[in-house]
């Protein structure tokens, strides 16, 4: 698990920096978040990615950008925060689970940022030993072939956001594939997305790496859901299914 250092940290996320503006006292501040959940569940930050601003925005700052941290125990157990000091831009939360930069998001919810994070937190850590189950479910159980590539194409179609318009292929999503368990594969798809430069599903010019803090959300939300509650297709590929996973199924 490689944490990433509070210098780091505000190189990679400049929103991430404490707030010193006494009017956003009121709103999510991402600093008091990672302290809290640093304090609360021995969580540390390992993940922030900030948007970039659009060249026609001249009110946009980097101190109050969109930005994702994720901050996890060294078991991979983690928390995120998809956040922004614009006021119209809302908050996210999820629980789920992260390594080498890959990650899934699993139950999450959206947030009034001006009523503060500790409630929708609270209740996202309930569920932290149904999100453990799951994991170890997901361990156990090996995909075939057909299986990967099913998931692989689900995620072409369905783990960009809907204004992206061109799409990887499957195969390229799954290029250099280690390991056939089912939680492997989808921390390899995320780590693909990341690393960006995969080739077109129609042919055309190469995709680009997801690097957008809503993008990123969206992709480990979207795979985690086909690996376990989305995608019955999939189950029924699945080579020897885990009893823990037929539950959850």
């Amino acid at each position: 698990m490689n944490t990433l250092t509070l210098p780091y940290l505000k190189k990679k996320a400049p929103a991430a920096a404490p707030r010193k503006n006494k009017k956003d006292s009121s709103l999510i501040d991402t600093a008091a978040f990672l302290r809290y959940v640093k304090a609360t569940y021995d969580m540390v930050p390992v993940i922030a990615e900030q948007g970039r601003r659009h060249e026609d925005s001249k009110k946009a700052k980097a101190m109050d950008g969109r930005h994702l941290i994720a901050a996890s125990r060294p078991d991979g157990l983690s928390v995120f925060l998809l956040n922004s000091h614009f006021k119209d831009r809302r908050a996210h939360i999820g629980i789920g689970l992260q390594r080498d930069d890959s990650f899934l998001i699993g139950p999450s919810m959206a947030v009034q940022r001006w009523k503060g994070f500790l409630p929708p937190l609270g209740a996202l850590a309930s569920q932290f030993a149904t999100v453990s189950r799951a994991v170890r479910a997901l361990e156990k159980v090996k995909l075939n072939d057909a299986a990967v590539m099913h998931l692989a194409r689900a995620m072409s179609k369905r783990g960009y956001m809907p204004t992206v318009e061109s799409r990887p292929s499957a195969k390229a999503l799954v290029e250099h594939l280690y390991s056939h368990k089912a939680l492997d594969v989808g921390f390899h798809i995320i780590g693909r997305m990341r690393e960006g430069n995969l080739e077109a599903v129609d042919g055309g010019r190469r995709i680009k790496r997801v690097r957008r803090p809503d993008g990123l959300f969206y992709a480990g939300l979207v795979c985690f859901d086909l690996l376990l509650a989305g995608c019955h297709e999939l189950f029924q590929l699945i080579e020897k299914p885990d009893d823990t996973l037929r539950a959850l199924l």
